[in-house]
């Protein structure tokens, strides 16, 4: 199956990626992959690309290349200046950045693995997952730092309930903000529920 944008960022980016752009933009399919190194002409992408920038390449002027090739979205490290950002909304261009420290080589490998080889992908980021929760639970931390652990890798919403269905700890992403108290809230409520969810 193709991958979209938003499985691209969960599965292949780091858990503090930042995404600029609509939910609707996450479901753009992203077919390769391409690291920029130099001002393109709109000839130098394929249509459902993602393009990398090196943190000091200079983003301004490649936005309206990028938007006229059909690019499916732009990750970047570091800062993006605000006329970047002001000129990637206008022109429909969603734009992920990715924090300082972050290797472009990194981020390109990953990305190619997902698209070429998803099951790959997918079971290193469930390695690096379990790998982060069993050292939590080696060092002693409680739950709330285990909870917070997988809701900064999965990018989802954790809920922990005793078996009265009572939250005994949570935490929600960012994107879950304003309708969090309603999952929770409907999590709480056995008639709510799917059948067999209760047991």
């Amino acid at each position: 199956a193709p991958v979209t944008l938003g499985e691209l960022i969960r599965l292949a980016l780091p858990s503090n990626a930042e995404f600029i752009g609509t939910d609707e933009q996450r479901a753009r399919i992203v077919k390769w992959a391409v690291v920029a190194t130099a001002l393109p002409s709109v000839f130098d992408f394929e249509a459902d690309d993602v393009v990398l920038l090196p943190a000091d390449e200079d983003v301004p002027p490649l936005i309206s290349h990028l938007a006229q090739a059909g690019t499916a979205a732009v990750i970047t490290i570091g800062h993006v200046p605000d006329d970047a950002l002001v000129a990637a909304r206008s022109a429909g261009l969603p734009v992920v950045i990715l924090p300082i420290g972050t290797t472009v080589r990194t981020v390109h490998q990953a990305v190619l693995t997902l698209i070429t080889n998803r099951q790959m992908q997918t079971a290193q980021k469930a390695a690096q997952v379990r790998g982060q929760l069993e050292q939590l639970v080696a060092e002693g931390a409680g739950l709330e730092s285990i909870v917070w652990a997988m809701a900064d890798q999965t990018r989802k919403g954790v809920i922990v309930q005793d078996i009265r269905l009572l939250p005994i700890a949570t935490w929600s992403h960012p994107t879950l903000g304003a309708v969090w108290n309603d999952i929770v809230h409907s999590l709480t409520d056995p008639d709510r529920l799917p059948k067999g969810w209760t047991d």
